[in-house]
């Protein structure tokens, strides 16, 4: 049996498609078992790092309960080999304040087997925090 090898784009648009989702709806497939993803701009107190597919999709899954209307737009793949670089732009409404986010965000991540063995997203912790009403 041939098993067919996902392009990084395809892993990609599986693992974003994952964000908003409930846990029951998402797409776990795509991460390798020891999927190390990082946020290196978090704000104090935000996520910085998550181990594993699990609590990753857990992460992602909360995004409904303070975001409405996330949406995520179609990742442009700047590199591809074992470790890409992806942007995309996502938007939502904030549920406490009613405040609009948008923010562009750099994604760098490795593939290993055919499957995404790490995250690494980058963007501007400023937007959250306006969003959030924490800033003016």
């Amino acid at each position: 049996m041939l098993l067919r090898v996902m392009s990084h784009t395809e892993l990609l648009r599986r693992h974003l498609a994952n964000a908003g989702k409930p846990r029951a709806e998402q797409d776990a497939d795509v991460y390798a078992e020891d999927l190390v993803t990082e946020f290196p701009y978090a704000p104090e107190d935000h996520t910085r790092r998550l181990e594993g597919p699990e609590a990753l999709l857990g992460f992602l899954s909360r995004i409904a309960t303070f975001a409405l209307g996330f949406k995520l737009s179609e990742p442009t793949l700047v590199s591809e080999g074992d470790t890409f670089v992806a942007e995309y732009h996502g938007s939502a409404t904030f549920k406490s304040t009613g405040l609009p986010y948008e923010q562009d965000y750099v994604l760098v991540g490795q593939v290993r087997d055919g499957k995404i063995a790490s995250l690494r997203e980058h963007y501007d912790p400023l937007r959250v925090l306006r969003a959030m009403g924490e800033i003016p």
